[in-house]
Protein backbone atom coordinates (compact mmCIF):
# COMPACT_ATOMS: atom_id res chain seq x y z
CA UNK A 1 0.00 0.00 0.00
CA UNK A 2 2.92 2.48 0.77
CA UNK A 3 4.44 2.01 -2.78
CA UNK A 4 1.06 2.19 -4.49
CA UNK A 5 1.20 5.77 -2.47
CA UNK A 6 4.05 6.64 -3.32
CA UNK A 7 3.95 5.91 -7.11
CA UNK A 8 0.79 7.55 -7.00
CA UNK A 9 2.15 10.55 -5.19
CA UNK A 10 4.80 11.00 -7.42
CA UNK A 11 2.83 10.75 -10.73
CA UNK A 12 0.58 13.53 -9.17
CA UNK A 13 3.63 15.59 -8.45
CA UNK A 14 4.74 15.17 -12.14
CA UNK A 15 1.07 15.90 -12.99
CA UNK A 16 1.38 19.61 -11.15
CA UNK A 17 4.96 19.91 -12.41
CA UNK A 18 4.09 19.57 -16.32
CA UNK A 19 0.87 21.88 -15.81
CA UNK A 20 3.00 24.55 -14.15
CA UNK A 21 5.18 24.86 -17.69
CA UNK A 22 1.20 25.29 -19.65
CA UNK A 23 1.71 29.24 -20.14
CA UNK A 24 -2.06 30.51 -19.16
CA UNK A 25 -2.25 34.57 -19.92
CA UNK A 26 -0.31 35.02 -16.61
CA UNK A 27 2.89 35.28 -15.49
CA UNK A 28 4.21 32.00 -13.52
CA UNK A 29 8.11 31.59 -12.52
CA UNK A 30 7.22 27.73 -13.20
CA UNK A 31 6.86 28.81 -17.05
CA UNK A 32 10.66 29.43 -17.61
CA UNK A 33 12.36 27.98 -14.16
CA UNK A 34 13.15 24.62 -15.98
CA UNK A 35 14.13 25.54 -19.45
CA UNK A 36 17.22 25.04 -20.84
CA UNK A 37 19.44 27.21 -21.73
CA UNK A 38 23.19 26.55 -22.77
CA UNK A 39 25.66 28.11 -20.14
CA UNK A 40 29.29 27.61 -21.58
CA UNK A 41 28.70 24.53 -23.18
CA UNK A 42 26.66 22.56 -20.80
CA UNK A 43 22.74 22.39 -21.30
CA UNK A 44 21.19 23.48 -17.54
CA UNK A 45 18.08 24.61 -16.39
CA UNK A 46 17.48 28.70 -16.91
CA UNK A 47 16.98 29.02 -12.58
CA UNK A 48 20.21 27.82 -12.35
CA UNK A 49 21.64 30.69 -14.15
CA UNK A 50 18.73 33.75 -13.47
CA UNK A 51 16.40 34.87 -10.90
CA UNK A 52 13.31 34.66 -12.48
CA UNK A 53 10.39 36.70 -10.58
CA UNK A 54 6.76 37.83 -11.92
CA UNK A 55 7.00 41.60 -12.14
CA UNK A 56 3.18 42.10 -12.62
CA UNK A 57 0.17 39.92 -14.27
CA UNK A 58 1.50 39.41 -17.50
CA UNK A 59 5.27 40.26 -17.14
CA UNK A 60 8.29 38.55 -16.11
CA UNK A 61 11.68 39.50 -15.17
CA UNK A 62 15.00 37.43 -15.35
CA UNK A 63 17.90 38.88 -14.01
CA UNK A 64 21.01 36.90 -15.07
CA UNK A 65 23.87 35.97 -12.76
CA UNK A 66 26.73 36.44 -15.61
CA UNK A 67 27.06 39.21 -18.11
CA UNK A 68 28.57 36.97 -20.52
CA UNK A 69 25.52 34.16 -20.97
CA UNK A 70 22.60 37.37 -21.09
CA UNK A 71 22.64 36.77 -24.83
CA UNK A 72 22.26 32.74 -25.21
CA UNK A 73 19.82 33.02 -22.50
CA UNK A 74 17.92 35.42 -24.68
CA UNK A 75 18.11 33.20 -27.52
CA UNK A 76 16.89 29.94 -25.84
CA UNK A 77 14.06 32.15 -24.57
CA UNK A 78 13.45 33.30 -28.10
CA UNK A 79 13.36 29.42 -29.56
CA UNK A 80 11.60 27.66 -26.74
CA UNK A 81 8.65 27.38 -28.36
CA UNK A 82 6.74 29.46 -25.94
CA UNK A 83 6.11 32.17 -28.72
CA UNK A 84 7.92 34.41 -25.79
CA UNK A 85 10.17 37.82 -26.88
CA UNK A 86 12.24 39.12 -24.29
CA UNK A 87 13.46 42.73 -24.08
CA UNK A 88 17.07 42.99 -22.85
CA UNK A 89 18.25 45.88 -20.39
CA UNK A 90 21.70 45.17 -19.55
CA UNK A 91 21.91 41.54 -17.94
CA UNK A 92 18.00 41.91 -17.16
CA UNK A 93 15.35 40.11 -19.58
CA UNK A 94 11.87 41.56 -19.18
CA UNK A 95 9.27 39.37 -20.84
CA UNK A 96 5.92 40.15 -21.63
CA UNK A 97 3.24 37.67 -22.23
CA UNK A 98 0.87 37.93 -25.11
CA UNK A 99 -2.65 37.66 -24.73
CA UNK A 100 -4.14 34.52 -25.52
CA UNK A 101 -6.83 33.49 -28.11
CA UNK A 102 -10.19 32.25 -27.12
CA UNK A 103 -8.84 29.21 -29.61
CA UNK A 104 -5.41 29.06 -27.47
CA UNK A 105 -7.45 28.69 -24.39
CA UNK A 106 -9.62 25.91 -25.46
CA UNK A 107 -6.82 24.26 -27.20
CA UNK A 108 -4.53 24.02 -23.84
CA UNK A 109 -8.05 23.12 -22.27
CA UNK A 110 -7.56 19.91 -24.04
CA UNK A 111 -3.86 19.59 -23.77
CA UNK A 112 -4.49 19.74 -20.08
CA UNK A 113 -7.05 17.24 -19.84
CA UNK A 114 -5.26 14.78 -22.34
CA UNK A 115 -2.09 15.05 -19.46
CA UNK A 116 -4.87 14.13 -16.76
CA UNK A 117 -6.13 11.47 -18.01
CA UNK A 118 -2.75 9.96 -18.81
CA UNK A 119 -1.47 10.82 -15.22
CA UNK A 120 -5.16 8.70 -14.59
CA UNK A 121 -4.10 5.77 -16.97
CA UNK A 122 -0.78 5.21 -15.26
CA UNK A 123 -2.28 5.08 -11.74
CA UNK A 124 -4.39 2.69 -13.18
CA UNK A 125 -1.20 0.55 -13.87
CA UNK A 126 0.06 0.79 -10.42
CA UNK A 127 -3.44 -0.32 -9.63
CA UNK A 128 -3.35 -3.34 -11.74
CA UNK A 129 0.13 -4.56 -10.59
CA UNK A 130 -1.01 -3.98 -6.86
CA UNK A 131 -3.66 -6.37 -7.68
CA UNK A 132 -1.55 -9.08 -9.44
CA UNK A 133 1.25 -8.72 -6.38
CA UNK A 134 -2.26 -9.49 -3.77
CA UNK A 135 -3.76 -11.89 -6.46
CA UNK A 136 -0.32 -14.06 -6.54
CA UNK A 137 -0.12 -13.32 -2.35
CA UNK A 138 -0.44 -16.36 0.51
CA UNK A 139 -2.93 -14.02 1.81
CA UNK A 140 -6.41 -15.53 2.77
CA UNK A 141 -9.46 -14.92 0.18
CA UNK A 142 -11.28 -12.31 3.05
CA UNK A 143 -7.26 -10.30 3.31
CA UNK A 144 -7.39 -10.58 -0.83
CA UNK A 145 -10.90 -8.91 -0.76
CA UNK A 146 -10.17 -6.45 1.99
CA UNK A 147 -6.88 -5.19 0.26
CA UNK A 148 -8.42 -5.28 -3.38
CA UNK A 149 -10.64 -2.57 -1.56
CA UNK A 150 -8.14 -0.45 -0.02
CA UNK A 151 -6.22 -0.28 -3.16
CA UNK A 152 -9.19 0.78 -4.87
CA UNK A 153 -9.81 3.51 -2.61
CA UNK A 154 -6.53 4.77 -2.98
CA UNK A 155 -7.10 4.87 -6.70
CA UNK A 156 -10.54 6.67 -6.42
CA UNK A 157 -8.89 9.60 -3.84
CA UNK A 158 -5.81 10.08 -6.61
CA UNK A 159 -8.67 10.32 -9.56
CA UNK A 160 -10.57 13.03 -7.56
CA UNK A 161 -7.61 14.85 -6.87
CA UNK A 162 -6.48 14.57 -10.27
CA UNK A 163 -10.23 15.85 -11.81
CA UNK A 164 -9.79 18.70 -9.06
CA UNK A 165 -6.52 19.38 -10.57
CA UNK A 166 -7.89 19.53 -14.03
CA UNK A 167 -10.75 21.99 -13.01
CA UNK A 168 -8.82 24.46 -11.26
CA UNK A 169 -6.49 24.78 -14.45
CA UNK A 170 -9.12 24.82 -16.65
CA UNK A 171 -11.17 27.47 -14.64
CA UNK A 172 -6.84 29.18 -14.49
CA UNK A 173 -7.52 28.93 -18.45
CA UNK A 174 -10.30 30.82 -19.01
CA UNK A 175 -9.42 33.55 -16.99
CA UNK A 176 -8.94 36.55 -18.53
Amino acid sequence: MKDLKAKCLKAKDHLIQSLKKIKTGRASVGLLEDLGVSYYGANVPLKQVAHISVIDARTLGVQVYDQGAVAEIENSIRNSGLGLNPQREGSFLRIVLPTMTEERRKELGKKVAQMVEDSKVEIRRFRREALDEIKNSHFSEDDKKRFEKEIQKVIDDFEEDFDEILKEKQQELLEI
